[in-house]
């Protein structure tokens, strides 16, 4: 009886130790998976948005603007005022390696006036001569150059030297952008018999169609010029004859004083 006894409390004596240390496993577990739970509580990163086309589109440099750059500080009036020098580039020397030009005159709407245009290699000189007519609704003659792209967009105008007949012209510039139709437009005077220098700057001129102002057509973009041109009209009836001795792109740059 007495050895039953004592197995038994030796038998519960182990039970009660394997199930402490059961219990004491569970808790150091729960203990450990608590920890990781909380070291790992960090948020999800967001989401990659994948680069499109149009993402590509937008930041090239085409479509980059640029920013303005700084300026130094004013100038007081009473300090030196800043020498403005010219920039040149020659278009046309007519030394017979330019595009060829030709005449349209107000025969194309029924008109009967008449105009020739020529190149002299060995004088340097272009001669744009004839008639104008008032009649069958005519009034104007007409030359202009072969279309070539002309990228002019460092530049703010354009200077001729011309020797005239005392009445007024037009010079008329064509761009890739409008096309033929379309000529920006600008009066200049000449005077008998005497050369004179005439600079138009872009800006001063204004889109024709026919006479009429194309105001949609927006301002001329210097670096899409496909042509040139010289026009009589304003009801200028007679003989005429203008002489050019250049054309020139021009632009007013500050020398460093």
């Amino acid at each position: 009886m007495i050895k039953t006894l004592w197995l038994a409390a030796i038998f519960g004596i182990i039970l009660f130790v394997a199930y402490g240390r059961n219990i004491g496993q569970s808790i150091v577990t729960q203990q450990l998976d608590a920890v990781g739970e909380s070291s790992m509580n960090i948020p999800p990163p967001p989401p990659v948005v994948p680069v499109t086309q149009t993402d590509v589109i937008v930041s090239s440099a085409k479509d980059v603007v640029k920013a303005p750059q700084t300026q130094g500080e004013p100038v007081a009036s009473d300090s030196i005022e800043p020498q403005i020098t010219r920039a040149e580039a020659t278009l046309f020397d007519f030394a017979g390696r330019e595009p060829a030009w030709i005449t349209v005159d107000d025969n194309v709407m029924g008109g009967i006036s008449q105009s020739e245009v020529q190149v002299d290699a060995d004088s340097g000189l272009l001669t744009f001569a004839g008639t104008v007519s008032l009649e069958n609704n005519g009034g104007f003659a007409s030359a202009r150059s072969q279309p070539m792209i002309y990228d002019l967009g460092s530049f703010d105008g354009i200077a001729l030297r011309v020797r005239g007949d005392g009445q007024a012209y037009r010079l008329r510039v064509y761009s890739e952008e409008t096309g033929r139709d379309i000529a920006y437009t600008a009066i200049f005077e000449t005077e008998a018999d005497t050369w004179t220098e005439v600079t138009i700057e872009f800006s001063d001129m204004v889109p024709l169609y026919r006479g009429f102002v194309v105001n949609r057509a927006g301002p001329l973009n210097p670096e899409m010029i496909r042509s040139f041109g010289l026009m009589i009209t304003d009801k200028q009836q007679g003989e005429f004859k203008l002489e050019v001795d250049w054309i020139n792109a021009v632009a007013d740059q500050q020398a460093d004083v």
